[in-house]
Order: C-alpha cells, then structure tokens, then sequence
C-alpha cells in the first residue's frame, strides 16, 4: 500500500488495502458502510411503509388503502405455483437430450412441491410490492451422515469415521429486505458482490464456524426484556452479525463479522458453480429503473394520494360522530327527559296535559341542535374520498373489475374490454414476476445437473437411471441406431418416384 494511500485514508482499487486477513477485513467493511450509505434513505421509507401496511402506527380515523392495494395486487401478479417447463431450445431429433429435459423437469418440480417454493415467492413478491424489491435465493444442501466402520474386517483407525452422502436437496431461500446488500453499479450485470445477513447464535456459530467463534464477543440482542435481565441469561440470547460475502472477482464466498477485525470467519472457493456466480437471479423489482438499483417503493408513487384521502376519511369520522340528537327543552315538563330515555311502546304519563294542549303540543316544548348542515358536508366528502381512490387505482393500474366492482347491467363485452385495460399496467409488472420465478427454477436446475447424485435423482424423479458404463453405451447405442433411422427415412421420402 503507499504512503498516500495510507496518509489520505483514501483509496483507488481494492489492492490498495491490502491481501492480509485484517485487510480483507477491513476492506469488506469499508464495501458494506458503503453499500448501507447507498440505501439508507430507501430502508427507512421501507420501514415506514410495512409499519404502514400492518396498521402498527395509523393513525386514528385514516383508511389503509396500501394494504387494500397491496393485497389485491398480490392475488394479480402472482396467484398460483408455477408448473416448470423444461425443453431443448431447438427440436431436433435428441433422444438423450429430450430424457435429459424429462428428468430435470421432474426434478424441478418436485422441489418446488416438496420445499414450498409457492410461500417463498409469494413473500418475494409481498417484499416486492411494499419495500420495492423482493429476492430469494438458492441453496445446495447435502445430507451427510457417518458410517461406522467394520472393525472386524481390520480397517485401519482412519477410516473409522467415514462419511457420506445420504440424499441432496436444491432449496429457494426468502431473503428478508433489509437483510440484502450489493456493491455499486447503475445496472445487475455491473455488480460484482452481493451480501446476505445472518444472526448467530454462540452454539450456531461454533457449529458453523468452528473454535474462531468461542472467543468472539456476541453483541446483539433483539428483545428489550433481555437486555433488562442479568448477564448470564443476556448472553444466552445474544447473536452476532455476520455477513455472508459473494465475491465475483475472486470466485469466493467470505463470511465476515464486522466486530471481528482480525480475519474473516470463513473463506471457501465457489461453492455452487453457477454460470453468473450468484446464488440469486436479478431480484424483482416493482418500479423499474434503467439508471439506478436502489429499488423505488410502489407506495411512494401514491403517497400524497395516499394522505389526502387519510384526511378526508378522518374528517367523514370526526363529523359522523358529531351527528348526535341533542337538543333542549321546557324544564316546566319533566315528563320529556323521561321520554327520550324511554324504551319501545313505552308510555310516559303526562302531569299536566291541558298547558301542553294550550302550548300546541309537545314539539313547541323541545329545540333539536341542528345537523343538516354536518350531513351535506359528510356527502361532500364522501364524493371526495371515492375521488381520491379513483386517483390511487388509477396510478396503482387496477380498475373497477379487479374490485368487483362492475355494473350488473353492462354486456359481457363491455366487462372484458374493462378488465382488458384495466391490467394492461399490471401485465408488465406480472412478466417481470414470471421471469423472476423462471430464473430461480434455471438455477435450480442447474444445481441438479452439476451437483446431484444419480441415486438422489432417481428418488426425486421415480425414473430408471443408468448407472453403470455398459448401461450407459447401450443408450448412447440406441440413440445413435434411432438417428440413423431418422436419416434413412428423410433419404427415402426425398428419393424420385
């Protein structure tokens, strides 16, 4: 590192800061305050916004039009588990690429059936739709288990604690909203890192991590009624952040915590293999933008919309519960504050009925405040509240038929030109959800493919897999005999007659 560099604190590449472990380090470090500056301004509207949308801090007398919203867009962009389709690109005559596609097509579904894959992308998706972007990401996970060995046979000591796999599983992963960082840049193909959050436990992390974590101080602590308690139970509670790095440059995945400068966690080499790196494909953004990938809350579009219709609402409240029957009347006739308390076909007996008769009747005894005036007002701004969600629905791309809301006497064809147009806002945002949830299933696809054993698939997919080198040669035989069939029989057809 030179002199400058260290003097001014200030640096031009990443190889300025050097290769040590305290320097990787310090340099991840310095990747993530970055990356945090970047969003800072987003998560806080984001926090605000589900604060928002589960009616922790409404306010009194305010309508909650996101969460309306927000579930009935839900149910339009994404309803139902996919069905996954895979095929060759080109159909030509494969047998062994078509038994291929068969099989990992089964494989496909099978794990998006088994591991709930549908919960996942409905969480994305909810993500989506209140913060701006939603993501989940892929994991291999292998099943392994010990194998005891057979001392009678005289195996050597070494080979006492043998391992090996037992089955394999490709798992979609929500990855929380806050929980997601990335390195700089206008576009997804600039990024060259993304990092996930974990909280560790002690026991999690010696068990992930191994003797490095027995020393490490844990420094958080979620609920408030354990920072409260004694030490000893405050610790049992405690976790530490840790940020789970993937570095496309190096092809390695880091753990780093940030309270522990010395070294990182853990360092291992490119676990997965995938084509782009990432466990994650290009997250689902609500709102897009070709300059920047700080997601934009679909709520911010709306949100004075948003508010004024909280005021009118609030001002219909306030004036409903002024609507009150309330009056005065003659203290000379005691029997009209009985009367008004008084049940149905209840009757009051009357002490003197000849000065009522000579007044002209009970009616000149009583004076009613009046509301007439308060009511209008409240019509008024009924017709304004509906006003101010026509705005919303119209800027959100829903209409009156995504509300039920259509007129029983319109022609069918009146009704399908309205819910036409009214998702042609929606149909982008669905294609960008569909090509989301199509990438995810690439990836685990690709998993099976490099990583899975044929045992697991076979119980994955019920099919008959061929394991052996002659089974093999006898299918690559099979194939080779079915193209030159396919030949002869195109030779034939264009031979003269």
């Amino acid at each position: 590192m030179s002199d400058e560099a260290i003097q001014s604190g200030s640096y031009d590449s990443a190889a300025q800061i050097g290769e040590s472990p305290t320097d990787i380090v310090k340099r991840w470090d310095l990747e993530l305050s970055l990356a945090d500056k970047e969003e800072k301004e987003w998560r806080k509207k984001a926090e605000a916004i589900i604060e928002r949308y589960r009616g922790t801090k409404q306010k009194r007398n305010s309508f909650n039009i996101l969460w309306s919203n927000t579930e009935t867009m839900r149910q339009a962009i994404y309803n139902t588990l996919p069905t996954p389709d895979v095929r060759r690109r080109f159909r030509d005559d494969d047998p062994v690429g078509k038994v291929v596609s068969e099989v990992l097509e089964r494989c496909a579904d099978y794990a998006m059936d088994v591991y709930d894959f549908d919960h996942t992308i409905k969480m994305d998706v909810l993500d989506a739709l209140l913060c701006g972007r939603g993501l989940s990401r892929v994991k291999y996970v292998p099943d392994i288990e010990g194998l005891e060995s057979d001392k009678s046979q005289g195996e050597p000591p070494e080979q006492e604690s043998m391992q090996r796999l037992a089955y394999e599983r490709v798992m979609c992963e929500h990855v929380q909203w806050d929980d997601f960082r990335r390195g700089p840049g206008k576009t997804w193909d600039e990024i060259r890192w993304v990092a996930f959050r974990h909280k560790f436990s002690r026991d999690a992390g010696i068990e992930k991590f191994g003797d490095v974590f027995k020393s490490i101080k844990l420094d958080q602590v979620a609920d408030e009624e354990v920072k409260k308690a004694d030490d000893a139970v405050s610790d049992l509670f405690k976790t530490l952040e840790v940020w789970e790095i993937w570095d496309k440059d190096s092809e390695k995945v880091l753990f780093i915590a940030r309270s522990h400068k010395t070294e990182p966690l853990q360092t291992i080499d490119d676990p997965l293999g995938l084509d782009g790196f990432f466990p994650i494909p290009r997250p689902f953004y609500a709102v897009e933008d070709s300059s920047c990938l700080v997601p934009t809350p679909l709520f911010e579009l709306y949100k004075e919309q948003a508010e004024e219709l909280n005021r009118v609402t609030s001002r219909i409240n306030n004036l409903t519960d002024a609507l009150k029957v309330r009056g005065v009347y003659n203290s000379v006739l005691a029997e009209i504050s009985a009367l008004m308390e008084a049940g149905d076909n209840q009757l009051i007996p009357a002490t003197d009925v000849q000065a009522m008769i000579e007044s002209g009747g009970l009616e000149k005894h009583i004076w009613f405040m009046p509301i007439e005036q308060a009511a209008k007002v409240i019509q008024i701004l009924g017709i304004q509240r509906e006003a101010c969600k026509q705005v919303i629905y119209e800027i959100t791309g829903m209409s009156d038929i995504m509300r039920a809301a259509t007129d029983p006497h319109e022609t069918f064809g009146a009704q399908k030109i309205k819910a036409q147009w009214g998702t042609q806002r929606l149909k982008k945002m669905q294609a960008e959800c569909q090509r989301y949830v199509r990438d995810i299933i690439r990836l685990k696809c690709q998993i099976i493919a490099t990583k899975f054993q044929p045992e697991t698939i076979k119980q994955m997919t019920g099919l008959q897999m061929f394991d052996t080198e002659a089974e093999k040669q006898q299918v690559q035989m099979q194939a080779q005999a079915y193209q030159q069939y396919q030949m002869q029989q195109k030779q034939m057809q264009g031979a003269p007659q």
